[in-house]
């Protein structure tokens, strides 16, 4: 779950940063300078988006916030020892939801990856189960066929 846990990670980093404004000045860094090339993952934020709206409706939520408090679900459950957080990912968005996240930022070649990476923001988008079945079909066809072993090195 490379690129998941690293785009949690950003954003968590991010949020703290930007939570922490005046600290930060008081040590002379300007706020602007909050946002740099420190965030390499934060490319995987449609995907987590999508992923949060896919629970939003999962669970029947509507309220305005209530993303962010999914947010704030995942980067408490980096310093927790639970996979809860996964559970809701798999529940909302399907069976082998969690191997397709897992494919997320893995493969080497850069425009494989990419490639790759643009097939599972769109499972995610997807809202058509069957459409994200047959997605996930594709997905899982292509890593395999660009480096079905990335996980055994």
């Amino acid at each position: 779950m490379i690129g998941f846990n690293e785009a949690v990670n950003d954003a968590t980093v991010y949020n703290l940063l930007t939570d922490n404004k005046q600290q930060l000045e008081k040590i002379g860094i300007p706020s602007g300078e909050a946002w740099g090339p420190i965030y390499n993952y934060m490319q995987y934020m449609p995907v987590l988006n999508a992923i949060g709206k896919n629970i939003l409706k999962y669970k029947g939520i509507t309220e305005e916030f209530a993303g962010y408090e999914i947010f704030k679900k995942w980067e408490r459950g980096q310093f927790e020892r639970t996979a809860l957080v996964l559970k809701d990912i798999e529940l909302a968005c399907g069976k082998g939801s969690l191997e397709i996240l897992s494919y997320l930022g893995v493969l080497d070649d850069p425009k494989k990856c990419e490639e790759l990476d643009g097939m599972i923001q769109n499972y995610f988008e997807e809202e058509d189960v069957d459409k994200r079945d047959t997605m996930g079909q594709r997905i899982k066809a292509f890593f395999e066929s660009n480096q079905g072993d990335a996980f055994k090195k």
